[in-house]
This record gives C-alpha cells, structure tokens and sequence, in this order.
C-alpha cells in the first residue's frame, strides 16, 4: 500500500508539472494570436493561467481520500448498485446449488400432487367440472429457482390462474422482471398485486405479457371467482424501501381505508381480497370470506372472526438472498379450490426444502362458502408430511 501511495504522489507531481505547463503556453499563445499583446502580458497570461491550473489539482489533491472507496455512497439511479453487484455475485457463486435445488422441486411436486389426490376434496365435487384453483404466491423475489417451483404447480396442479400477492422482485429493475420471462409461458392468467418491492416500471412489464393483469383497486372475475386486489403504496413509486416493521406505517393504514371505503361506496362484496401488507390485510379480514397477503415470507392460515387471513408464504423462499443467508424459508404456496355451485372453499398448503429434503402438503377446507351464498363448510383438515 506504501509503495502504491509512494507511486501515486510522484505521478500526480509529474501530472500536474505538465497540466501547468501546458496551461501557460496555452494561454501565452492566445495572447500573442488573439489581443498581440506586450511580451509582459503574455507572460502574465501564463503565469495566471499555470496557477490555476495547480490551484485546481491541489485542491482535489488535498481533498481526496483513499479509504473512502472501501465505502462508497451511492445516489439517484445508482442507490441500488451495491446489493445488485452483491446479489449477482452470490448468485454465480450458488449457481450449482440452483441448479440442483430446481431439479428436486420439479421432480417432487408431482409426487405432492399425486399424493394429495389421496385426501378428500371436502365436500368440493373435483370432478364436474365447477371447481375453480387458484394459484396463491408471494414474494419471489427474482428466484429463478421460484419460478421452478411456481410453474410446476401449474401444471401439476392444473391451476386456472395465478394470483401474485407482490415482491416479484429484489430491486424492483427492469432488468429483473424481464429475468421472469416466464410468467408469460405459464398457459394461465398471471394477476399481480404489486408489493413493496415492485415499481411502476415492473407493473408496466407485467401488463405487457399476453397473460398479466394487475390487481389495482378494482374486482376482477377470475375463473367464476371475483378478486379484488391493491397494490401496496411502495409499488407506484421507484422507491423500493421496505417499511420499518417496528413502527405502524401510515401509507398502510391508509391503503386499508381507502379499500374499505372503496368496498362499502361502491357496494362490493369480493369473494376474495388480495393486499400485500400484512397489517393492512389484519384492518380488512372480514370484507370477503378470504383475505390473502404476503411480505413476512412466512406461511398461515388463520381464521379470524368472520373470515380467514392466508399467507401463502414466499413462492421464492425469501428471494435470491435466502440461498446465502442460511434461513430456512421453504419455497411455499397455496392453491384455493373453489366450488362454484356450492360456493365452498379448501385451501392447499405447499411447503418444500429442497436443501433438506422437507416437503409438505396439507388441505384446509375454509368453513363458509364465497360471498352472497349460502350453504355450511366442513372442518375437517388433511394432511400429507
């Protein structure tokens, strides 16, 4: 390090010599081509213009810091520099354990599915054709592993669409949501409500696919089941700063609001509600029989007064970060099945580790049926460790 600061000084010594001589000849020749001035003020010119010169390498001479690129700062467009050439490298670095991490969930959710065949369906008639699955995911976070996952219980699951409770990606680029290409390959609707993580712009690549859609503040039929969805307020602004759990968020809370109160004018009665936060899902259980969220990473189903809160947890277990941070966030989903002459509900719960070999795939049948029905649901949960 001495001998490269040694290096340095004699360098910018001998830069600056000749940026200084360069300078006053520079201007010595103006003057004499341009204002033919006395031999005394061309010398002057040159003189001026040589210290000048100096006094600008000086100044950032005396100003630079050497130990202040160990800790660069970053602003505007570049803030997200930093994780992003640290998510990348960490990647190429896990690039086998990937590759092998896809393989085990491809080859095993077919045998979840086959086995999951084996429970009751729980007073839901699977076979006449009027049962509606939905496909719940959350927070993939750019995990190329995740869309693996995503897109084999699709077709395993023989799924009628996918309903995306936000955090599509890390870093909410463009660049990251044209990495999820295939979303638009899936063979099924592809709904999005976008989550903290996303941006208008990631919204907008979304829209563009021939199977997106976005979930934003209006009801949508999906399948014979109506979905109302909204976007977490981080995901129309290029901000991707997660709130500060500790503290209430005042955005939150008033996106529960404005959807109550979107609900209660417009006179709404959703058989399903889909918002990101968990703490504005929590201020909206009981507005349709199924309140679905995201954000904690963590899989639940909770009945909670006259409704249920389900987590569906994180499609892409916590993200591209999950592979070097050591948690055990499982890849998880839920698939709703929906009887639509009945209108009652059961609900899937997938969990799978690959990295340990947990798998899991448990049906809940939600008591109650969809919203304006009438008719009793059953309690009776299966499971298959």
């Amino acid at each position: 390090m001495a001998d490269l600061v040694a290096w340095a000084g004699a360098w910018g010594r001998g830069f600056a010599t000749r940026q200084a001589a360069l300078a006053a000849i520079g201007a010595m020749l103006a003057a004499l081509l341009v204002g033919r001035a006395r031999p005394r003020t061309v010398v002057a010119a040159g003189f001026l213009c040589a210290l000048l010169v100096l006094g600008v390498i000086g100044y950032g001479a005396a100003t630079f810091r050497l130990q202040a690129f160990e800790q660069p700062r970053y602003e505007g467009v570049l803030a997200t520099a930093p994780d992003a050439i640290r998510a990348a490298s960490r990647v190429l670095a896990h690039l086998d354990q990937l590759q092998d991490n896809a393989k085990v969930l491809v080859s095993t959710i077919n045998g979840l599915f086959l086995r999951g065949n084996d429970l009751p369906i729980l007073g839901i008639n699977g076979n006449n054709g009027s049962t509606t699955r939905l496909l719940f995911i959350s927070d993939l976070h750019s995990n190329p592993v995740g869309m693996e996952f995503v897109a084999a219980i699709v077709r395993q699951f023989k799924v009628d669409a996918v309903v995306d409770t936000g955090d599509l990606t890390d870093l909410g680029s463009p660049l990251e949501a044209s990495l999820l290409d295939r979303l638009g390959a899936l063979g099924v609707p592809y709904w999005l409500a976008g989550g903290n993580h996303d941006t208008p712009e990631v919204l907008a690549f979304i829209e563009d696919l021939p199977n997106g859609h976005l979930l934003r503040g209006a009801v949508a039929d999906i399948e014979g089941v109506t979905v109302y969805g909204s976007a977490d307020p981080l995901a129309v602004s290029p901000d991707v700063a997660p709130p500060d759990r500790e503290t209430p968020d005042p955005q939150v809370a008033a996106q529960a609001e404005s959807v109550q109160r979107a609900l209660e004018t417009d006179r709404l009665h959703p058989d399903v509600l889909v918002v990101h936060n968990p703490e504005a899902a929590s201020r909206l259980v009981g507005a349709a029989p199924l309140v679905v969220t995201g954000h904690t990473h963590r899989q639940s189903l909770t009945r909670q007064g006259a409704g249920y809160l389900l987590n569906p947890g994180s499609a892409g277990a916590a993200g591209l970060q999950g592979l070097y941070a050591g948690g055990n966030v499982p890849y998880a989903a839920a698939v709703l099945l929906v009887d639509r002459q009945t209108g009652k509900m059961a609900v899937d719960l997938i969990r799978a580790q690959p990295d340990t070999g947990r798998f899991s795939f448990e049906r809940r049948q939600l008591e109650g049926v969809l919203a304006g029905q009438g008719g009793q649901g059953g309690n009776t949960p299966g499971t298959v460790p």
